[in-house]
């Protein structure tokens, strides 16, 4: 009989055993404290005011931030230090409206310009090593070129059939995948 309910259960619930994702598991680590932003790793795309999480996640810094610096479209949001303190590092940008816009949806081109911003932040020679490569969809006199070819040659982002898609959107998946990277470089 007992058996028969713990089949029932795993049919019903998935296998209990089934060993997590590792991605997802330190997003989760880390997110303890903050678990009421862990939809991210459910999104089908992700917008600004989630890669403002990810970079206050993956690498924390002490910042020191005035509520009236915050601009009015994040604080309606859990965490708006969180979300600002990507600002004050220089990693994300205010408009010139004073707006976040946090519901702005990320490409994948944007996506590395921010990595490459955080990487080149922290280790001002990573790119040196680098050389052109072959893109077919990112010429490269496109002026996101440089950071493109960064994420996909240090293995952090990655080209499909020599492809990018630069206009695509990552899912929450994804970023989550590419800030563990980042990270796993300065461990």
């Amino acid at each position: 009989m007992i058996a028969l309910t713990v089949i029932c259960l795993i049919i019903f619930t998935g296998c209990p055993f089934k060993k997590q994702d590792k991605y997802i598991s330190e997003f989760h680590y880390l997110t303890a404290n903050v678990k009421d932003i862990r939809f991210i790793s459910e999104e089908d795309f992700i917008v600004r005011k989630d890669v403002a999480y990810l970079f206050s996640i993956y690498f924390p810094m002490t910042v020191n931030i005035g509520m009236n610096e915050i601009p009015f479209d994040l604080k309606m949001y859990p965490y708006p230090s969180l979300l600002y303190s990507s600002v004050k590092r220089g990693m994300m940008n205010i408009y010139p409206d004073n707006t976040f816009k946090p519901e702005e949806t990320v490409t994948k081109y944007q996506m590395a310009i921010l990595l490459a911003k955080y990487i080149l932040t922290v280790d001002p020679f990573f790119d040196a090593n680098f050389r052109a490569m072959k893109i077919n969809d990112v010429p490269e006199s496109f002026f996101a070129y440089k950071p493109i070819v960064m994420m996909i040659a240090s293995g952090i982002m990655e080209s499909k059939n020599d492809s990018f898609y630069p206009n695509g959107t990552v899912s929450g998946y994804d970023a989550i995948r590419y800030f563990h990277k980042v990270r796993e470089f300065y461990r």
